[in-house]
């Protein structure tokens, strides 16, 4: 029950009241995850009133457990940009990236920033959606990358979705640079292997055959054209390239 009136309160821009109500609910004992989803709630009212500043400061209450609440925003940002709002849904991502980049906890952080960058390429903020992409750690970055230009693709967004896939192939070069720097051959080919299943498990099949040919030792290559053939059977060779640039 106090739930509920906690929400509705907040409904109503009875602010005060509402961080009453929830201080008493917290005192009478509670899950973790249920004050999480009740915080996530009050959050939203306030979103949904306008009051950026308000929901900025009743979601830092959180402190760390906050994935789920960030999460919220970015879905709230994108169903505002789709009926138009989009003052509104970039006012909505900046609570989220103000949340993002206040965690101490990495791994809540990167989460953050992998929604983040996920909701800024549906609404068709490109940019936006790069940064929080490598905001998410390199290794997600190929996985995340891939993400976001299937979904501008998905959305309309032609030009985005063909500018990520040249950010895709300015990191294949990148990182086959990087292996192809390493001292020996046989330390060059592993490192190869290496980014070939990574390009595999990620459904980049044209972009993986691409890294193998650059192996030296035959029996490596071919492993690395096994791996990828296994790959292209797992994911019935949907190529994300080709969903990027239909």
């Amino acid at each position: 029950l106090l739930q509920q009136i906690a929400v509705a309160q907040a409904h109503r821009k009875f602010y005060d009241d509402s961080s009453t109500t929830l201080k008493r609910y917290v005192e009478n004992g509670f899950e973790e995850r249920d004050k999480e989803q009740l915080v996530t709630s009050i959050v939203m009212a306030q979103i949904k009133n306008r009051d950026y500043e308000t929901a900025l400061a009743t979601a830092r209450t959180l402190g760390s457990y906050m994935t789920l609440q960030i999460q919220y925003l970015t879905l709230e940002a994108v169903a505002k940009a789709q009926v138009g709002k989009h003052d509104e849904a970039k006012q909505i991502l900046n609570v989220a990236i103000t949340l993002a980049n206040e965690q101490k906890v990495e791994t809540v952080q990167k989460m953050a920033f992998m929604h983040i960058a996920e909701a800024q390429a549906k609404i068709g903020w490109h940019d936006g959606a790069l940064d929080a992409a490598r905001r998410a750690g390199p290794e997600n970055l190929f996985a995340l990358l891939g993400s976001i230009g299937v979904n501008e693709a998905e959305a309309g967004h032609k030009e985005s979705a063909r500018q990520t896939m040249q950010a895709i192939d300015e990191l294949l070069r990148s990182a086959v640079d990087t292996c192809l720097r390493n001292g020996t051959e046989p330390e060059r080919d592993r490192c190869l292997l290496k980014l070939v299943n990574e390009l595999g498990d990620h459904r980049f099949f044209h972009l993986a055959r691409s890294a193998a040919g650059k192996i030296s030792a035959i029996p490596e290559r071919d492993l690395a054209s096994r791996r990828i053939s296994n790959f292209g059977a797992k994911y019935l060779n949907s190529d994300l390239q080709d969903l990027i640039l239909k």
